[in-house]
């Protein structure tokens, strides 16, 4: 007896017969065992022939198959991080969920995580691998921390045992730092922050007031607060104290 396959089958080579010829001995029995190992899912069907060339007996038969993929996925498909200056660290935390009665093993690709080479290392994933079991979840924390001034678009592959195609997790991220500078009233160059300045205020009266103005600027994209610490000094005010530099914007800060 024999097996063969009845012409060319779309997905034949999905099914594999591995004793496809033998001889029955008289009272005795013989086994054919036939391989089903998919690499996409859907329905799969391969079409055979049976027979015995003695007796001039053949049998045509099929092999259906039909293969879905598991039921593990995260539950978004996306993080947006915004701005973030840089030396900054946020963190998002998603969850992994097997929907399957089975467990599956789990890894990112590294090479997404690490992203485009001019990069660096802003970007990690916790766990990078791992199992997880039957109808469950599992938290997975991403972290950015940008390490240049500029946009990341990364998009992570998860690779899950036994899916064909990728789960794909798209972390997008802008990394910023403060652009500003500071001067003084009677000078229009910005002051250097490697050293101190005074203001002086020379010799005054008794009661008479003189003030001096502290000019921010914001050069930047980005808004960003400012706070003036002082002495306890009763006779020394500040206004205002605390205030908020709009982009491309300025505050006065008034020294009385």
């Amino acid at each position: 007896k024999e097996v063969e396959e009845a012409g060319k089958n779309t997905f034949s080579s999905f099914f594999r017969c591995l004793t496809p010829r033998g001889t029955i001995l008289s009272g005795k029995k013989y086994e054919m065992i036939f391989e089903y190992t998919p690499d996409i899912d859907g329905n799969h069907e391969s079409y055979w022939t049976f027979s015995i060339p003695s007796e001039k007996i053949k049998h045509h038969f099929a092999m259906i198959g039909r293969v879905t993929e598991p039921n593990v996925l995260l539950d978004v498909g996306s993080i947006n991080f915004g701005p973030l200056l840089l030396g900054g660290k946020n963190k998002e935390v998603i969850k992994l969920k097997n929907l399957e009665h089975i467990p599956f093993t789990f890894n990112f690709d590294r090479e997404s995580v690490k992203g485009d080479p001019e990069y660096g290392d802003s970007l990690m994933v916790t766990p990078m691998s791992g199992v997880i079991s039957p109808d469950s979840e599992i938290p997975i924390e991403v972290i950015f921390q940008s390490k240049f001034e500029r946009f990341y678009n990364y998009n992570l592959m998860l690779n899950i045992k036994q899916k064909t195609r990728y789960v794909n997790l798209n972390v997008k991220g802008h990394g910023y730092n403060l652009h500003h500078s500071v001067a003084l009233s009677s000078s229009p160059e910005p002051l250097n922050h490697h050293v101190d300045h005074y203001l002086d205020f020379g010799n005054i009266f008794i009661n008479e007031k003189k003030t001096k103005t502290i000019t921010v600027f914001n050069s930047g994209d980005f808004n960003f607060d400012l706070a003036v610490k002082k002495s306890q000094f009763s006779f020394v005010t500040i206004s205002p104290e605390n205030a908020t530099v709009l982009k491309n914007e300025k505050v006065n800060i008034e020294v009385t």
